[in-house]
């Protein structure tokens, strides 16, 4: 008898695997939660995968061997709002610390994608604070 979880698990197998080979300076404790495909708009939309694990936000974009890697402590994150493209389309949302403001675009389920994202952030904040707390 085949379960639900053989039929997804060669995705997930595959994703995570691909999260670590990327992103190698992660701690090898981190755990890759859900990841999107989306775009990140700088000069041009740089079209890659939104990885969430459990401290971090991950973007990789590999066009035409161009790679763009960025990593965000979710700790680190000040704000998270969703956005529209052409002041028009809700498919975007923006992070944001205090270097940094980065426009995700093109996601298929912008609002799902945020709620899992503001949750995430939502825990390392409650674990941030739970821990300050205690030193």
């Amino acid at each position: 008898m085949q379960s639900w979880y053989n039929v997804l698990s060669p995705t997930y197998k595959q994703r995570n695997e691909d999260f670590r080979k990327i992103f190698k300076k992660l701690p090898d404790t981190e755990r890759l939660i859900v990841d999107y495909s989306c775009a990140l708009q700088k000069d041009i939309l740089l079209q890659g995968r939104l990885y969430l694990s459990e401290n971090w936000i991950c973007f990789y974009s590999n066009i035409f061997r161009w790679e763009t890697t960025i990593t965000i402590l979710l700790k680190d994150v000040t704000s998270l709002t969703k956005e529209k493209t052409a002041k028009l389309i809700p498919n975007a949302i923006q992070i944001c610390t205090e270097q940094d403001k980065h426009f995700f675009t093109s996601f298929g389920a912008r609002d799902r994608s945020y709620m899992m994202i503001f949750r995430l952030w939502q825990n390392a904040l409650m674990d941030k604070v739970s821990l300050s707390c205690c030193y």
